[in-house]
């Protein structure tokens, strides 16, 4: 049938280097061996030597024949210094983009490479908001979590602002004409409170 095995007389892919699955295994290669823990099956090495930022070694995939790479997971060196690799995942939007970070120190950026936090969504240097979309279990609802000029702004999915904080004048706005329940669902005036209120300077 063509396919050729090293360590083994019955390869069941095109390249087969050691031991077989069970089940259905890939088409074209497949390496196998018998590991206590994590087996390392494969290794792409860059052996330029270089210690400049940026630098490293990637996976690529081409959806056609005919294309460059389409999409593509690299390990990419983040200080020169000291040995410290971060993984980048890329898609093709007209080019090769970077579109998700997970640094040498575990933050994981979603629009961003360099994360500053364990999960950071967006990156204002490039105008990129980083905006959070929740779905509701009914059809074509659902709402966001969206950050504005100094706010941030809780949405519902015709885009109306429900709720937004304001962190240049420390206010929170509730908006749409609704009423505020505090130990109660079914508030009947703006502020509806069960329970003891203090409060100072009322006027």
């Amino acid at each position: 049938n063509g396919n050729v095995g090293i360590g083994t007389t019955g390869p069941l892919a095109k390249l087969q280097v050691g031991l077989s699955t069970s089940n259905s295994g890939s088409t074209l290669a497949m390496f196998g061996a018998a590991n206590s823990g994590i087996l390392s099956a494969l290794s792409l090495v860059n052996t330029t030597g270089n210690n400049a930022i940026g630098y490293g070694t990637a996976l690529d995939f081409h959806m056609n024949s005919s294309y460059s790479p389409t999409a593509r997971i690299a390990s990419i060196r983040e200080t020169s210094n000291v040995v410290k690799a971060g993984l980048g995942f890329f898609t093709y939007e007209g080019g090769l983009i970077e579109k998700m970070r997970i640094t040498n120190d575990g933050n994981v950026g979603i629009g961003t490479t360099s994360p500053q936090n364990l999960l950071h969504l967006g990156d204002n240097t490039n105008s990129k908001a980083g905006t959070i979309r929740i779905d509701s279990f009914v059809a074509n609802q659902f709402w966001k979590i969206e950050p504005g000029t100094n706010t941030l702004n809780i949405k519902d999915y015709n885009g109306t602002s429900l709720v937004s904080f304001d962190g240049a004048s420390n206010n929170v706005l509730f908006s749409g004409g609704g009423n505020v329940g505090i130990g109660t669902t079914s508030p009947s005036y703006k502020l509806d409170v069960a329970g003891e209120v203090r409060a100072n300077n009322l006027f």
